[in-house]
């Protein structure tokens, strides 16, 4: 036998350094899984945010191939957004100034379905369809680096049409939407 070696003066050391190695590694664990459980719920922000953003930007398009692909009549324009058609003028006299609240900005022109166009195409994964407003701006100058036309605004080539087009897209939650906007210039 060892000298200075008693094995009745045990007492439970070798426990204690296993409780505190189990203890350090079940709180290396506990963190492991709440890292990984945020990250999670950031990936599935991340998608919504980008689901989101694709629904308002198809949206978006279809709104301008549908300003592109139809003739321009103003009756079918007015200041309550009939059918998601906004014009604040009045039989062809542009308005001097906007809306003091342009029609994207209230909520009531998103929560009345007769007041925006809805995306008729399929799209997977969000919660509703895409929804749409068109507002006619005005004519501009198709080309303005030339002199400014003597003709009135809106009769011939040297005008164009111009357009404000706000789509509103969704993700998977409702929480999730996304809002663009583009400006666009239909020649005549």
């Amino acid at each position: 036998m060892r000298e200075g070696f008693n094995p009745n003066r045990q007492k439970g050391a070798v426990l204690a350094v296993s409780l505190i190695i189990l203890l350090i590694m079940t709180i290396i664990g506990l963190q492991g899984m709440s890292s990984t459980t945020l990250e999670e719920r950031m990936s599935r922000n991340y998608r919504d945010s980008q689901l989101s953003f694709q629904a308002a930007e198809t949206a978006l398009r279809d709104a301008e191939n549908l300003v592109q692909s139809t003739a321009f009549n103003l009756a079918n324009y007015d200041a309550s957004c009939t059918n998601g058609l906004c014009f604040n003028g009045t039989s062809g006299a542009c308005p001097a100034v906007t809306p003091a609240t342009p029609h994207w900005v209230g909520t009531t022109v998103w929560s009345d379905p007769t007041k925006y166009k809805v995306y008729t195409g399929s799209i997977t994964g969000v919660i509703a369809k895409p929804k749409y407003i068109i507002e006619f701006r005005c004519y501009v100058q198709t080309n303005p680096s030339l002199p400014e036309p003597t003709t009135t605004p809106g009769t011939n080539d040297e005008w164009s049409e111009m357009y404000r087009i706000t789509a509103l897209g969704f993700g998977a939650s409702d929480t999730s939407r996304t809002m663009l906007q583009s400006t666009y210039k239909k020649p005549l």
